[in-house]
């Protein structure tokens, strides 16, 4: 792990922002879309390098979320690990990120257990059911008021409505700002 570390030369960076856009179930996945203009924004505002981090059954994704980041920054600013690490060694490349921003997924805890500052996005689940980040600075961010969340306590392969408002409807732009407060922390 150290090897593959050492060769993103991360020090030339300003800033490394780590990403975890997977989710086991759909309805606690942001949209890779979304992860990836966060991503972008961090590369080309702030001199940031993102890693991805997640499973072998992340990996199409990550893989596609690196390369939009690429593609919108203009540059090679984002690589993705997903697949690449056990979870014990994910956690000691955590180490490197100055902010974490994740789902509602057992990378979240391994992000908080490592320390880091993170930045959580939820959808189909709530504070209630006891998964959120034990951190207290840890910023978490949901669609508070439909009258359809929570669906689930451990997420769903489908939005039971079809609109999936629980997570479209959080921006960003948002995501990007409220990272950005924890840097300055």
């Amino acid at each position: 792990m150290s090897g593959k570390i050492a060769a993103l030369k991360l020090n030339r960076f300003e800033k490394v922002i780590g990403l975890c856009p997977g989710a086991r179930h759909f309805s606690k996945r942001w949209p890779g879309d979304r992860y990836a203009r966060v991503g972008a924004a961090f590369a080309q505002k702030m001199d940031a390098k993102v890693l991805l981090f997640g499973g072998p059954t992340d990996t199409a994704l990550c893989n596609q979320i690196a390369w939009d980041i690429n593609n919108q920054a203009g540059s090679e600013r984002a690589t993705s690990l997903c697949g690449q690490f056990s979870l014990l060694e994910t956690g000691a490349a955590m180490e490197y990120c100055d902010v974490i921003i994740t789902n509602d997924t057992g990378l979240m805890h391994i992000a908080v257990a490592m320390h880091r500052k993170i930045v959580a996005v939820f959808g189909s689940t709530v504070k209630e059911f006891g998964f959120f980040p034990y951190d207290p600075s840890a910023i978490v961010l949901e669609t508070n008021g439909l009258a359809c969340r929570p669906c689930s306590h451990i997420g769903l392969s489908e939005c039971p409505e079809k609109h999936f408002r629980c997570m479209t409807e959080i921006n960003p732009d948002q995501v990007f700002e409220r990272a950005r407060t924890l840097l300055d922390q």
